[in-house]
């Protein structure tokens, strides 16, 4: 068997059949493959030692690789079935791979997480309620009824039609069908027309029919201004509106005669056309009711309306992220949703100095975001550009998929996880450009809820073979990684474990410097962080002084004057309905 490394070499280089090249990277379509990416560390190929999750008819299998199994490829990998509870799911996979690598224990529990997020998600969406069409039983039983007696009757002609012909072959006499006897002939139709009568006689007449109250009283109503909502109607009586709300008319009996069944159809006609509308919203289990004049323009404020009470219950199912540029300079962040998560409407703007921008999360969003600095648009070519933490756009700000160039520091998030909790952290693996905290925001429950990331400015401090310089200033500060490609400082290759791949003199500058961010690949312990229940404050150069002297590698208190918690901004949705049902009632 060859060598883990002389196989990576040859299938690396556009060798694999399992390759997908996308613009955004390089994707890996091997079912065994624990993240999904094609690279020399994810690699079931290239890896005689690898472990994945994979979902056989709703149950989840632990599968494992080692080299001792090379020479037998039907035993090849070795399955093992997880429970459905989660917490006993991580214990055996603990068990199974405690001496394997930090990393590919690491990457084998997220995907069991996101596996069981997902299966989570499909059982909801089974079991939601929707709606169903039921028919007036009424109607069905005539419907059924009425096609049971013509099987009948055709059945009784076709008997009869039989038995004659049979007759006519026994008598010797040779004719067609229309040889029948007139007189039974004429007796069944006789029987069918009465029938046929006696059906529509009691379809027409009714003990009681329902019909308009008044033919001379009409009811009117007009949007006289629009802003003010001054409504104008006439006068109504008490039962067109009972009509309204119980959606019956006035009870009067008639005599149903066939010499006024002309004029009954032309007032049930007239009664139909004065009916008012009536719109039904139904928002989080909430129905409101509006009757409505059947005016276009009343109509036109329907639909403001139901449109004004959706946004307002938009808020109720995400999260604020509040990004706070406290530079001395304009700041552009950017966002980038993870794989599997639909891309956000925003993912990129500018952020003024001293500003603050609000964003609307969705519940179960994962990614990350970061700060694009020394941005500008050539006047010739349109095309926008920055000097850290670009990421190629080519629609003006908006990033719209693309991730971002290092040396860049990431801010990096996984909502509504495991357990319900949030997971987040701030990642200095790709180099640093600016300093990023993340403070949660009325958090409750389970989790640490700890404000984390790194608020000194590396950029002065940075050794001289890992800064990136724009003319005499620093502008950004390199990973060991990104600045020399060596295997041990990214942890790859012969280095793709936490015992071969420990840290540098590079990745310990970072981490004494920003104690709770990620420094190297396998820094997991101290460096992700979970809440429940938050919002979230991204904070852009936090302190008021970046010196990593002056801060010491800790962190300023976290800020309160961000957007309010989920609690708060359920209380203002509360506030807004009972104005927009105020505006309602004083519409109708």
């Amino acid at each position: 068997m060859q060598h883990d490394e002389v196989i990576w070499q040859v299938i690396r280089h556009n060798h694999c059949s399992y390759m997908a090249k996308i613009t955004t990277g390089k994707f890996c379509r091997n079912p065994y493959n624990v993240t999904g990416i094609c690279n020399r560390s994810s690699c079931p190929l290239s890896n005689s030692r690898y472990a994945t999750i994979r979902d056989e008819d709703g149950i989840f299998y632990l599968y494992m690789k080692t080299i001792e199994r090379a020479h037998m490829p039907n035993k090849l990998w070795e399955k093992v079935k997880l429970p459905r509870n989660y917490e006993k799911a991580l214990e055996i996979i603990d068990k199974h791979l405690m001496y394997w690598p930090k990393f590919l224990v690491h990457k084998t529990k997220q995907r069991l997480t996101k596996m069981t997020q997902m299966r989570i998600r499909m059982r909801k969406l089974a079991l939601k309620t929707r709606e169903k069409i039921m028919t007036i039983p009424r109607k069905e039983k005539k419907r059924e009824a009425r096609r049971e007696e013509k099987a009948e009757k055709a059945a009784v002609l076709e008997k009869s039609i039989e038995n004659e012909l049979l007759e006519r072959l026994k008598k010797g006499i040779q004719g067609d069908i229309y040889n029948y006897p007139v007189k039974e002939y004429n007796k069944v139709l006789d029987m069918d027309t009465l029938q046929a009568a006696d059906e529509e006689e009691e379809e027409l007449e009714h003990d009681i029919e329902y019909v308009e109250g008044y033919d001379d009283l009409e009811e009117e109503e007009d949007i006289e201004d629009f802003d003010n909502f001054a409504v104008k109607r006439l006068v109504a009586d008490e039962e067109n509106y009972e009509e309204d709300e119980d959606g019956d008319e006035d009870i009067e009996p008639i005599d149903w005669k066939r010499g006024r069944l002309s004029k009954v159809e032309k007032d049930e006609a007239g009664a139909k056309s004065k009916k008012r509308q009536k719109v039904f919203i139904e928002i989080s289990g909430t129905r409101f009711k509006l009757h409505l004049s059947s005016h276009p323009q009343m109509t036109r404020v329907a639909d403001l309306l139901c449109s004004a009470l959706a946004l307002l219950f938009t808020a109720a199912s995400s999260k604020t992220f509040t990004l706070v540029n406290k530079c001395a300079y304009t700041v552009w962040p950017g966002i980038l949703s993870g794989a599997g998560t639909p891309q956000l409407p925003i993912t990129g703007f500018a952020l003024q100095p001293g500003e603050a921008s609000a964003l609307s999360i969705p519940l179960s969003w994962s990614g990350n975001l970061w700060g694009r600095t020394g941005c500008n648009q050539d006047a010739t070519t349109g095309k926008f550009s920055c000097l850290t933490g670009d990421c190629g756009s080519s629609n003006g700000l908006e990033c719209s998929g693309r991730g971002a160039a290092p040396p860049t520091t990431l801010a990096e998030f996984t909502l509504n996880g495991a357990g319900g909790l949030d997971f987040y952290d701030v990642s200095l693996v790709d180099g640093h450009n600016l300093p990023i905290i993340i403070a949660p925001q009325g958090g409750t429950g389970a989790g640490n809820c700890s404000t984390v990331g790194c608020a000194g400015d590396l950029n002065a401090a940075c050794p001289n073979e890992l800064k990136v310089s724009d003319g005499s200033a620093s502008v950004a500060c390199k990973s060991a990684c990104n600045a020399f490609g060596d295997p041990q400082y990214c942890c790859s290759g012969a280095y793709d474990t936490p015992e071969t791949c420990q840290p540098s003199v590079y990745s310990e500058f970072f981490k004494n410097a920003c104690p709770t961010a990620y420094s190297y690949a396998y820094d997991d312990g101290t460096s992700t962080f979970t809440c429940a229940g938050a919002d979230y404050l991204i904070t852009f150069c936090p302190s008021p002084s970046t010196s990593v002297k002056t801060t010491g590698g800790h962190y300023p208190p976290a800020t309160t004057d961000a957007s309010s918690g989920n609690s708060e901004a359920k209380g203002s949705i509360s506030v807004s309905l009972f104005i927009v049902a105020s505006v309602i009632l004083a519409a109708i």
